[in-house]
């Protein structure tokens, strides 16, 4: 049953969040009064908001591990986030299916009875729901297979529909069967009845939050020797021009750790950027001074952008390769050129653009004016570009099977299984219609013959 279930499972998320929290940071958190209501269940219901890149996933994740210390206890915890680097988690129905398939999972209750829909379903061999109307029934359901549940949902401005789910979990609230924490941003387009709910808002926690990114600042600056003579410099100057954002320090340490001389740092210190904006109008104009750079930068974000799974970093490089004539780089290479716009998880080999903040900069209809038009993407832009390279494929396979490495065989058969099973099924959100695209290239009609739809 929970394998055909088949839900997002975000363990790996929140264990590489996690590890990005530094000794001592995040406990101030547990220290509020409004914390402990909702613990207590006075509050049932808490929302965490803040503005990007101002450290909530961070902060999320040592509440869920703190609160997987309590399931011992007799209380029960599901967990769920919303990435955009995951499609898949960016639907509503993912987050409750999640979040059912938990709470049954975690019951020792035989529950299969009360959930018979569920079994005829299986057994007719039809696919799991994917109906936020059957879904929600399905929740309250696992709800009371348990005595003290608590759900705790991640980054909501990152799900597609969160409107939808934020109607959910106000409905949610006034059932009582549960506690429940949510991270996100401002949402102004979610129901009165949800943004009434009692709230902690990360913008109002600036000594709490500088505290912590003194901490962190200080242990990223140890690490590296060449700025570590610096430290009276440099950790004032970056919590002064932070406003509470971690993500904006961060790409100021990447760019300060690219310093060769004293002078450089200096100049880096005097010349921050406001806000996360400027950062990356900044990182772009620095690949611009190089020539080449900014074709592989374009070509890496249109792969990452337009991926429906993870990339790893040997399938992002051959996919860079491609849209360069087939002309390999070393991995370093690539993780330098895109410094700042892109991260790699060593751990588990996995290359994603490195925050939501990134893409909405990219989507911006704004950058269609600036210096930095180029860069510009969308969803449609990024999918168009992979169908038009799997089917360019398709047409001259002989230029990769010409070259005896192996890298170009692992290459010819990555490409070959990317475009059939992700791109061709979504032809339809390219800028041309599949009618145009099957007119102006025949040669689609072959490949998607060998496309299961």
């Amino acid at each position: 049953m929970f394998k055909w279930m088949d839900v997002v499972d975000c363990t790996t998320k929140y264990e590489t969040t996690l590890r990005q929290r530094q000794d001592e940071t995040c406990k101030w958190l547990f220290d509020l009064k409004r914390y402990s209501d909702w613990c207590s269940s006075r509050n049932p219901f808490l929302r965490l908001c803040g503005k990007p890149g101002s450290g909530k996933s961070v902060l999320i994740s040592a509440v869920i591990d703190s609160l997987s210390t309590t399931e011992t206890d007799g209380g029960v915890l599901a967990y769920f986030y919303c990435d955009f680097r995951m499609e898949r988690s960016t639907h509503a129905f993912e987050v409750i299916r999640s979040l059912v398939t938990q709470l049954l999972v975690k019951s020792n209750k035989d529950w299969l009875p009360l959930f018979n829909d569920l079994v005829k379903r299986k057994s007719k061999r039809e696919p799991p729901p994917v109906d936020l109307e059957i879904l929600y029934p399905l929740l309250l359901k696992a709800l009371q297979l348990h005595n003290r549940p608590v759900l705790v949902i991640d980054a909501l401005d990152e799900c597609n529909d969160y409107v939808k789910l934020t109607l959910l979990l106000a409905c949610l609230h006034s059932e009582g069967s549960c506690r429940v924490l949510t991270t996100s941003r401002r949402l102004p387009d979610a129901p009165k009845t949800f943004s009434n709910l009692p709230i902690i808002d990360l913008d109002g926690m600036s000594a709490e939050t500088q505290r912590d990114m003194k901490l962190h600042v200080e242990k990223e600056i140890a690490k590296c020797k060449k700025l570590a003579h610096l430290h009276g410099k440099i950790v004032p100057s970056l919590l002064e021009k932070a406003n509470g954002m971690f993500r904006w320090v961060q790409c100021q340490l990447d760019r300060l750790r690219g310093c060769r001389t004293t002078s450089n740092v200096q100049e880096v210190l005097d010349t921050f950027p406001i806000g996360l904006c400027q950062t990356y109008d900044r990182i772009l104009s620095d690949i611009d001074k190089k020539p080449f750079d900014g074709r592989i930068v374009k070509s890496a974000l249109l792969w990452l952008v337009g991926a429906l799974r993870p990339l790893c970093l040997r399938m992002l490089v051959e996919a860079v390769t491609l849209d360069m004539q087939g002309e390999f780089l070393p991995d370093a290479d690539i993780l330098d050129i895109c410094r700042g716009l892109v991260s790699y998880n060593e751990t588990h080999d996995i290359v994603s653009l490195s925050h939501f903040s990134v893409k909405e900069y990219l989507f911006d209809e704004q950058l269609c004016m600036g210096t930095h038009s180029h860069y510009r993407l969308s969803s449609s832009i990024a999918n168009s570009h992979i169908a038009k390279v799997y089917i360019d494929h398709f047409r001259t396979p002989q230029v990769i099977s010409q070259r005896h490495d192996i890298r170009f065989k692992t290459l010819q058969d990555d490409i070959e299984n990317f475009g059939r099973d992700y791109h061709l099924s979504r032809i339809a959100e390219t800028k041309e219609s599949p009618q145009e695209l099957m007119q102006s290239m025949p040669i689609l009609q072959e490949a998607q013959s060998q496309c299961c739809h």
